[in-house]
This record gives C-alpha cells, structure tokens and sequence, in this order.
C-alpha cells in the first residue's frame, strides 16, 4: 500500500469517502497531521541564536518525511505567536498536532521576537485542550520545546507530571510536552 517510502496511516472510516478510501473496505490512509514550528531566532533586545535555522531544517527533515505537513514561521512576536496557535486551534485536526518553538527561554517559558514572555504551558499548550480543541480529541498533541538560555549550567523544566495531568487537569490527557533548554553560547 506505501508508495514513495511514505508511512500509510490507516483509521477506521467514518463513512466519508475523501478519497483515500481502500478499494471501499471503510479503511482510509489519513495524513498524520500539522506540524507547526515557531523559530525566533531574531530578537529585538536578546542576543540572536545562530543555530536556529539549523533546528529549523533538523525538525523539518524529521517531520516532513512521515507526512506531516509542515508551516515554518520565523520572528514572531508574542501577538503573532498567539494569532498563529489560535488559527491551528480552530483547525478541523484529522491527525495529531506537532507544536514546535525554538527560542530563548527559562522556566517553563520561550520568548517572543519582541522578548516578552509567552507562558509553554498556559499560553501554548492550553489552547489544545480537549474543550478548546475539540477535533483533537481524538488524536494527539504533541510540544517540543528548544529554548537557550543565558544561563551557564543546563536547566530542565520537566512541566507537569503525569500524576498531575491526569488528577489536576484531565483535559491535558492528549497533550505530551517535551522540553530541551539548553545554555546559551555566543
């Protein structure tokens, strides 16, 4: 059934024929879903990040292989990066969502090209909830965050635990955040 070396993703069909039907036996190859990556690697007051084109690409070369369809966007300040995770909010997701942010940041949150913060898990990741999401439902979401930060020593903000998530907030349970912060070198 793979053409092209692509990954087939079968689902049980809901009795819409979109065209990716197979040969009418209510199995259909659906896209994986939308990969979003934010890269701001260009800062008004914050020292650049040379090396954010390079994730860019590294993420890019992951993603687009398994059939994600992939929307890059570049310096954005904390207005276009809330704009931007509002339009895929209101997306009709078939597949998972991949939400990736490359920048400066400390604790729990990344910077915007304008340097103000934007809060990882309540200005990102709560705009996928179940309630304010719903055709994610049923799939997954998925933040992967790459922030440098100014300090020396490697810091890890591992976000809510499991535990947490599932007593505390039941609507994180499709959500996995993962976090990579890095020390930031000139």
């Amino acid at each position: 059934m793979a053409t092209n070396n692509k990954p087939v993703h079968l689902r049980k069909s809901k009795g819409v024929d979109d065209g990716n039907n197979i040969e009418g036996k209510g199995v259909y190859i659906a896209p994986p879903g939308h990969c979003l990556i934010i890269n701001n690697s260009n800062f008004d007051r914050s020292k650049s990040i040379p090396c954010g084109n390079v994730n860019e690409a590294v993420m890019t070369r992951i993603f687009q292989p398994l059939g994600f369809t992939v929307d890059v966007r570049r310096d954005l300040t904390k207005l276009q990066m809330i704009n931007v995770l509002e339009e895929y909010q209101k997306v009709e997701h078939t597949g998972c969502f991949v939400g990736i942010i490359l920048s400066h940041g400390q604790n729990g949150v990344v910077f915007s090209s304008d340097d103000h913060e934007v809060s990882i898990e309540h200005d990102v990741a709560k705009k996928f909830h179940r309630s304010k999401c719903p055709s994610l439902q049923e799939n997954c979401s998925i933040f992967i965050t790459l922030a440098h930060t100014s300090q020396q020593e490697i810091v890890i903000y591992t976000g809510p635990t499991v535990k947490q998530i599932t007593s505390e907030n039941p609507e994180m349970v499709d959500i996995a955040m993962v976090y990579a912060t890095t020390s930031f070198y000139s």
